[in-house]
């Protein structure tokens, strides 16, 4: 297969979703589920952390790659498509671990969309005591987080959570690294923090962000915002698991302090990986995390925790 075809079905693959890719290649689908399973069964989910890291890398590489001689084309798309279906995999597992396919009860349908959803979706910021009074007519806390992240809304701002990101970044210009719908962006603002929200728009095209965050947002990738806005301050809420951007973060000079919201079960989001690496005796960052610190962060049941990275 010449490299100029093999790009192309690349490019028409990586539009795949779980079951388009299990249907062109079953025995590969087969043998990712069976790795899988082993992990879950028994019970060692800080391993998909790493898978997710792994096949995120391995499909960066055939994507760099593909201009290269085509006489590994072949393995090349068999390589892509496993990393692939390794990756959609593990966030069908992770939704189904948050409960997002259990159904919300009648009344918690109605509470989230008459007192909850409504405001997220005007980017109006709540404070805590505010969001909890209201959270707790909820009966499933569980099943009304994953509520809100169907929604695109990955975890809570509150008055006092964006006045915290505040203090943490000391009046520094702010850089948020995967926006998404731009509630934080928006919640940041309204607190007088000077900050800018760029996402690649990888994630699902019908989410359209808020308006009031509308200004706030760029369409860029993490790699060519970091090198053009040269941000002494970086946020990232729920970043994937395995994702390729954190590592670009924690390589900018420019960077002095990064802060980090992530779920608490490593499998579920954040760049673990990068983190150590960061951190190690060779690297150039101190991290640092507390129980008041992540007390702050909504819904609870979303099990969350912010980690301040300072260089």
């Amino acid at each position: 297969m010449p490299a100029t075809s093999l790009s192309k079905s690349l490019a028409n693959l990586a539009g795949f979703g779980l079951q388009e890719l299990s249907s062109v290649e079953p025995e590969i689908w087969s043998d990712v589920m069976c790795g899988l399973r082993e992990v879950v069964e028994q019970k060692q989910f800080d391993r998909l952390a790493a898978m997710a890291n792994c096949a995120q890398s391995q499909i960066a590489q055939v994507l760099a790659t593909t201009d290269d001689a085509s006489a590994k084309s072949s393995q090349d798309r068999l390589t892509f498509i496993r990393a692939k279906m390794t990756v959609l995999a593990i966030e069908q597992f992770i939704a189904a671990f948050f409960g997002s396919d259990s159904r919300p009860s009648f009344k918690d349908r109605l509470v989230m969309s008459r007192l909850l959803l409504p405001v997220l979706e005007r980017g109006r910021l709540l404070t805590q005591k505010t969001f909890d009074r209201r959270w707790s007519w909820v009966s499933h806390g569980t099943c009304a987080a994953s509520m809100i992240q169907k929604a695109g809304f990955w975890s809570i701002p509150t008055t006092e959570l964006c006045l915290t990101i505040k203090n943490y970044t000391n009046d520094k210009d702010l850089l948020e690294v995967g926006a998404g719908r731009g509630l934080f962006v928006s919640g940041l603002s309204q607190c007088g923090v000077a900050v800018i929200g760029i996402d690649d728009h990888s994630w699902d095209q019908a989410a359209t962000p808020i308006n009031s965050a509308l200004p706030h947002l760029r369409r860029l990738v993490a790699r060519d915002a970091l090198r053009q806005m040269k941000p002494k301050a970086v946020l990232s809420v729920w970043p994937p698991p395995g994702n390729i951007f954190e590592r670009d973060i924690f390589a900018t000079d420019s960077v002095e302090i990064y802060l980090a919201i992530v779920s608490k079960h490593r499998f579920a989001s954040g760049n673990w990986a990068d983190y150590q690496s960061a951190t190690s005796q060779t690297g150039r960052f101190k991290c640092v995390t507390s129980e008041p610190l992540n007390h702050l962060l909504r819904p609870i049941e979303a099990e969350q925790q912010l980690l301040v990275f300072r260089r």
